[in-house]
């Protein structure tokens, strides 16, 4: 049976709505555009967890297949980079089966009733264009509709109108314009325009990671994407939905290298006092940190150099040990950091111990994290063939500083000197986030040292100074900017991009700015809403 479904597919190839809809004007013209679009029309592969989000709002509940799919390629942290999602063998195998089973607990009576006086035939095409709009982010053409009549009559015939609706569910589930995002707008040469649909597609998959729900589709149908101010309407009522938040705060996690956090782990001889519920707990302080944040109008003065933090009780009594809360912390209830430590997120154990080895703290890691995800600076990768001695960490005698500085000088002296100048200034929190004033009964020397563009010669010790070098950094704002950006175009920048992300970088003022004010101005900006084609 699914073999004939994909048979039926291959055989529409991408025809049908791609192409068919013809695009709503939007304003500016390009004539008027002043920046040019970088991003080109294409068709961009949906995420693993874009599909779960999908699937999860077309069936109603948290139900989606992804655990065999195979892991999406990060760029820059993001696994959203469109040039690197590519169709694989193994995905569209993995995608046929997850169609196959989902398609076989779809239920029928909730999603494709068919009541008394109405034809079987009828049902089905009324489910196809309400499954398939939903599943497709736009309305269903006819021709596509009337492929799927098509598949329901192949079902129905041996096992009747249930039969027939799952298979049609499981053809939209293997079909292109389910597991791709569209970006083509009407064609031609040069700059063209996203449809409205598209556009919807391309806000609702930004700023929530899923296709667009009823309220983005009625604005669509009434016409309100068709100029700048009726896309910010619509992006601050997303912005405000709970969905939104949890998305941004994905952004975040990605952004800061968190995503492995969940699944960390520690050498149990050296660093006795991991276990699971201390990472869970790590886990969920960060959650908890970055809703706060965000909830109350994200900064980035708020996420970096926020005050307040919402730790488990194993977080409280093995990491802060409660000599720098203002009250004895109760599970998940607010206290207040001591602020000689730790400012911000860079300060939460769940931070410092996911850029630490399993057994020691990494300098490197640290260093990197703010060099290339902070600061945007290109690190180049150590050369092929380089043989790397490891850190003897048997070595009581030392400390992790001065042993990364002797290891450093013997393998790569000159690879180093931008990074572990800002790994060092981490060096009081230990591989569990814990302060620390000694190591190996040696003192800890954490004095660390921003190095490039204008930070040259920002010195700094621990977390808290770094928060306070960080924000009053212009490097650091712009740095944002452009990773946020890299977010919303799903791709890396070039030089064509220059124009826009200078004009967004002035939206961006101050590290006290709400960042719903960089993401309306990245929304409402002319390349948002077009494409680059081939001439």
């Amino acid at each position: 049976m699914r073999r004939a479904v994909v048979l039926l597919l291959c055989a529409a190839g991408c025809v049908g709505a791609i192409g068919e809809t013809p695009p709503t004007p939007l304003e500016p013209p390009p004539a008027e555009m002043g920046c040019r679009p970088g991003t080109p029309a294409r068709l961009r592969r949906l995420t693993t967890d874009e599909y779960a989000s999908v699937v999860a709002d077309l069936f109603g509940a948290a139900v989606p297949r992804i655990s065999g799919f195979p892991l999406d390629p990060r760029v820059n942290g993001f696994g959203n980079d469109a040039t690197a999602l590519v169709v694989s063998g193994p995905f569209l195998d993995e995608a046929g089966h997850a169609a196959e089973e989902l398609a076989a607990s779809l239920p029928i009576e909730r999603l494709a009733p068919c009541p008394a006086g109405q034809t079987e035939k009828d049902c089905a095409r009324a489910f196809a264009h309400g499954f398939g709009q939903r599943a497709y982010g736009r309305p269903m053409a006819a021709s596509e509709v009337e492929r799927l009549g098509s598949v329901f009559e192949a079902g129905r015939d041996p096992g009747g109108y249930q039969e027939g609706v799952r298979l049609m569910a499981e053809a939209i589930l293997q079909s292109p314009h389910f597991l791709y995002a569209t970006e083509l707008g009407g064609g031609g040469a040069g700059t063209t325009r996203l449809t409205q649909w598209e556009l919807a597609s391309r806000l609702s998959f930004f700023l929530t990671g899923a296709r667009p729900g009823p309220t983005l589709r009625a604005a669509v149908e009434a016409g309100r994407l068709t100029d700048a101010d009726g896309i910010e309407t619509e992006v601050r009522h997303l912005l405000d939905t709970p969905r939104a938040r949890q998305h941004l705060r994905g952004f975040f996690t990605a952004w800061l290298g968190l995503d492995d956090l969940p699944f960390m782990t520690k050498d149990g001889s050296r660093v006795a006092e991991f276990t699971r519920q201390l990472r869970d707990e790590m886990t969920l302080e960060v959650r908890r940190y970055l809703d706060h944040a965000i909830a109350a109008g994200a900064s980035l003065a708020a996420i970096f150099g926020g005050t307040l933090t919402f730790p488990g009780l194993e977080v409280a009594r093995v990491v802060y040990e409660n000599d720098i809360l203002t009250k004895p912390a109760v599970d998940g209830e607010e206290v207040s950091l001591d602020t000689r430590r730790r400012k911000g997120i860079l300060s939460l154990p769940g931070t410092l111990a996911t850029h630490s080895t399993v057994d020691r703290t990494s300098p490197v890691d640290r260093g990197l994290l703010v060099a290339v995800r902070l600061l945007c600076q290109e690190i180049a990768p150590p050369p092929g063939g380089l043989v790397i001695p490891a850190i003897d960490t048997d070595d009581l005698t030392r400390t992790t500083r001065a042993k990364q500085e002797s290891h450093a000088a013997a393998s790569c002296a000159g690879c180093h000197d931008r990074i572990d100048p800002i790994g060092f200034g981490l060096e009081n929190m230990d591989t569990l986030g814990r302060y620390r004033a000694t190591e190996n009964n040696k003192p800890v020397d954490s004095s660390g040292e921003l190095v490039g563009s204008e930070l040259d010669f920002r010195k700094f010790n621990g977390p808290a100074e770094l928060a306070d070098r960080l924000l009053a950094s212009n490097t650091f704002r712009e740095c944002f900017v452009t990773q946020l950006w890299r977010y919303a175009e799903a791709r890396l920048e070039t030089d064509a991009d220059a124009c826009v992300l200078a004009d967004l970088k002035q939206s961006l003022r101050t590290a006290d700015d709400p960042l719903v004010t960089l993401i309306v101005a990245l929304t409402r900006h002319p390349t948002f809403t077009s494409r680059r084609n081939a001439p």
